[in-house]
């Protein structure tokens, strides 16, 4: 988890950096294409990534509690890869990715945690 190495005293003042989103229905959060601008933190539900370039559209993922993503557009400063759908009654913490960088740069265990996390994205085969 990327904010385990951290005490409390540190992780407390994220808080004031995220915006909580409820997500009633299915809903389009992003698509393909569409500005790196945040990443988003599961807090309740589940988040679909998903290819909708095929038809049928292509799950790629899910996304649950506890689990985050957008982290990858905005590290790499590239476009959304792929769409993602909340599922219904799901809780998010929204993070700007301008926030989202100064924390990478202010907090060095989190950074370590994202730049292995996006390694292994990365590293992983495309279907």
């Amino acid at each position: 988890m990327p904010f385990a190495d951290c005490e409390e005293t540190e992780i407390a003042p994220l808080g004031l950096r995220m915006e909580l989103r409820h997500e009633g229905g299915e809903r389009l959060l992003f698509a393909a294409g569409d500005a790196s601008d945040s990443v988003y933190f599961v807090t309740q539900g589940a988040v679909d990534i998903v290819d909708r370039s095929e038809q049928p559209e292509r799950l790629v993922a899910s996304i649950t509690e506890g689990h985050h993503f957008g982290e990858l557009g905005v590290m790499t400063a590239r476009p959304r890869q792929y769409g993602a759908r909340s599922r219904p009654n799901t809780r998010l913490l929204r993070m700007t990715a301008a926030d989202f960088k100064e924390v990478l740069a202010t907090m060095p265990s989190v950074r370590k945690y994202f730049d292995r996390f996006v390694q292994a994205i990365q590293a992983m085969p495309r279907r």
